[in-house]
């Protein structure tokens, strides 16, 4: 039953003052304690604010809700370390200094700085692979296919010139196992390329002892960019797409010829290239 109802009922009397409406005058009051003291009373709605007690200037913390999305960041300022110091001089409580974390707690993400190491580049070669399958285009002129796939790598390179960095300085630090199952990811960039190549001419089909080496220049100029590449420079990216996918179509133009003198330049190529691979191959076993 309502209050008012009560005291209309039985008398406002026999209500007591604390079941009285209280006029908002005094719900204003300030309120006393025991010894007649006024006592603070927080404001309803008025949160107590928290206050931020870092250093100014200090890293913030990796704080993403998602497991993914913290793993990621982690790689990539782990990525940074690595490319400024080197993989073999970066110990595990320096990686977790940088991501604002505690050792144990990066181990909670990546047991082992191999693991981390494993994983970083395995993201990045995921990235290269996934970039130029879907700029490839079996159906278009060969050497727009050509062009559109070295364009999609170029613009993958970007922003990647860390990941880039750590792929070439640090690959050979992990176990060889890990080490091929990576190097497949470039076997099967290598071999998409070598497809574009062969259609551009022909006479570079399967079994010419010249793809391979035409193949891994092309290679040579695409991974070696991030080192000298910087936007704002002579070229953008695109043109330099444009430049690099020139450079091979003109190059390649003739090494099917039957003249004498493309015998004998491509003779003499094939057998300086076969040496120099044998003597890197026996240099990285």
């Amino acid at each position: 039953m309502h209050k008012m109802e009560v005291m209309a009922e039985i008398g406002p009397e026999a209500v007591s003052a604390a079941d009285r409406p209280q006029s908002p005058a005094r719900l204003a009051a300030p309120i006393k304690d025991a010894k007649g003291m006024t006592a603070k009373v927080r404001s309803p709605g008025k949160a107590k604010r928290s206050v931020d007690k870092r250093p100014k200037g200090c890293m913030a913390r990796l704080q993403a809700a998602d497991p993914d999305l913290k793993r990621r960041a982690i790689l990539n300022r782990c990525a940074r370390l690595f490319a400024a110091r080197g993989y073999a001089r970066t110990s595990m409580s320096e990686l977790a200094s940088a991501c604002q974390l505690s050792e144990a707690r990066l181990r909670h993400y990546f047991a082992t700085k191999e693991q981390l190491l494993y994983d970083l580049l395995k993201a990045h070669f995921i990235k290269l692979e996934e970039a130029v399958n879907l700029a490839d285009a079996p159906g278009v002129p060969p050497v727009e296919r050509l062009r559109g796939l070295v364009a999609a790598l170029l613009a993958a390179y970007e922003g990647a010139d860390t990941l880039h960095k750590v792929q070439m300085d640090a690959l050979s630090a992990l176990p060889m196992p890990r080490q091929q199952e990576l190097k497949a990811y470039e076997r099967r960039l290598v071999d998409l390329f070598a497809r574009a190549l062969r259609e551009i001419n022909p006479s570079l089909a399967k079994g010419n002892r010249l793809l391979r080496p035409v193949t891994m220049s092309l290679f040579g100029m695409l991974s070696w960019s991030p080192r000298w590449f910087r936007p704002g420079g002579p070229l953008a990216r695109a043109a330099y797409a444009n430049l690099v996918t020139q450079i091979m179509v003109d190059g390649i133009a003739r090494l099917g010829s039957d003249s004498p003198t493309c015998i004998r330049l491509r003779s003499r190529l094939t057998s300086t290239l076969v040496e120099r691979a044998t003597v890197c191959s026996v240099g990285e076993a």
